[in-house]
């Protein structure tokens, strides 16, 4: 079967032949770079290949050897494994669900009792910081506001 060419992944090049003639030509377009799964950075040794070629190739090509290879980038990894080394040791870190979600299924259950009340007193000091943040906010609008003063209308006697 013949493919098509007018698709999607198909780029249309206008090239001028040896003969002279003016020729359409179509290149397969190559995908966008893999991106990294918590801020979207670009990932470094994932090839940028069509789906079909990297499946084909050796999984040392296909992606990095190391923790979360091919789906995070390395600061991340940094963050994950600093996260999970403070919580597990019982400092007093606010949770980010942006980073366990890259942890295994049940990690914070499994975490001491302490561990938890001591993530749940750190979340409840943030949210007080931001509660009083936002009343200082609303008072220094409701101080530059000036009561509106209503003109005087005239009275016409019949």
């Amino acid at each position: 079967m013949k493919q098509r060419k007018s698709k999607k992944g198909m780029r249309i090049i206008k090239q001028r032949t040896p003969t002279g003639k003016n020729v359409s030509r179509y290149l397969k377009q190559k995908p966008d770079r893999a991106i990294c799964g918590r801020c979207s950075g670009k990932l470094a040794g994932v090839p940028r290949d069509s789906p079909n070629r990297v499946q084909k190739m050796a999984r040392s090509a296909r992606t990095v050897s190391r923790k979360f290879g091919g789906v995070l980038c390395h600061k991340c990894v940094k963050e994950v494994e600093k996260y999970k080394t403070r919580m597990e040791s019982g400092f007093a870190v606010k949770r980010d669900l942006t980073l366990e979600k890259f942890l295994p299924s049940k990690w914070y259950a499994s975490l001491p009792e302490n561990v938890k009340k001591a993530a749940k007193i750190e979340a409840e000091a943030a949210r007080a910081d931001v509660e009083a943040q936002d009343l200082s906010a609303l008072e220094v609008e409701e101080a530059d506001e000036a009561p509106a003063k209503e003109k005087p209308t005239k009275k016409t006697e019949d």
